[in-house]
């Protein structure tokens, strides 16, 4: 993980000793308060502020935590190769990597669990292989502690270029580790900062109306980017145990 990128989602804990002089024995009327402090248990939250919609209900109605999951073993990580023939957004799971969506599906189940009225969505790019790992975690899921799931194509794998020739893409990442790997864009394609630009917007503009507030709900993210790019710092995300 990076220290490089700006933390854009970071809620600040509101301060409890924050508090204004009411100046009682003032021969003026004492200036007005300054406005409250965000907080998360009532004025308004960072989705209201980021949107301009002032709703304080839907602080209330935001997912308890937001899991991301990367995809299983796919044909792209046992020969590079297939990335000069096959699109990427083609490129499948094997058999290993349906084996450890699986697995996942069954611990992630396990943190989420850990009240009697859970329940989850799901977001999923439309790339071949999150597609194929979302069905495999979906397998340790009921469909009454289901509220949905939504194919999203901004938070899709970052595009590294069309077919990518093994030669040239050696050359290309190491043009990006002497450029800097959150900004270089690379031809044809994107950079990580592009790519955090639209997967934040996505995430902070999840629609507050799905989740239930008497529901403790968790928002999954099948996406093949996200554990290997300095995106997981800013979002202050950990490891799931």
């Amino acid at each position: 993980m990076s220290d490089d990128a700006p933390s854009r989602l970071h809620h600040p804990d509101p301060d409890p000793e924050l508090a204004v002089a009411t100046g009682q024995d003032a021969a003026v009327e004492a200036p007005p308060p300054p406005p409250p402090a965000h907080d998360p248990g009532g004025s308004e939250c960072r989705f209201c502020e980021m949107t301009r919609q002032h709703q304080p209900q839907c602080a209330r109605r935001l997912p308890k935590r937001i899991i991301l999951v990367r995809h299983g073993e796919s044909q792209g990580n046992l020969d590079m190769s297939a990335y000069t023939t096959t699109p990427d957004y083609r490129i499948p799971l094997t058999a290993l990597g349906a084996e450890q969506a699986r697995a996942a599906g069954q611990r992630i189940r396990d943190v989420v669990a850990g009240s009697g009225n859970w329940k989850v969505y799901f977001y999923v790019s439309p790339y071949a292989r999150t597609r194929a790992t979302l069905r495999e975690i979906g397998r340790a899921f009921p469909r009454d502690r289901v509220i949905g799931a939504r194919e999203e194509c901004r938070v899709r794998e970052q595009d590294f270029g069309n077919f990518q020739v093994e030669e040239r893409m050696r050359a290309v990442k190491e043009t990006r580790q002497r450029f800097g790997r959150f900004f270089f864009r690379f031809p044809e394609g994107e950079s990580a900062a592009d790519v955090f630009d639209r997967v934040a917007s996505t995430i902070i503009r999840s629609e507050p109306s799905r989740f239930s507030p008497s529901s403790p709900s968790s928002l999954l993210l099948p996406t093949p980017l996200f554990i290997d790019t300095p995106i997981n710092e800013p979002m202050r995300l950990r490891r799931l145990p």
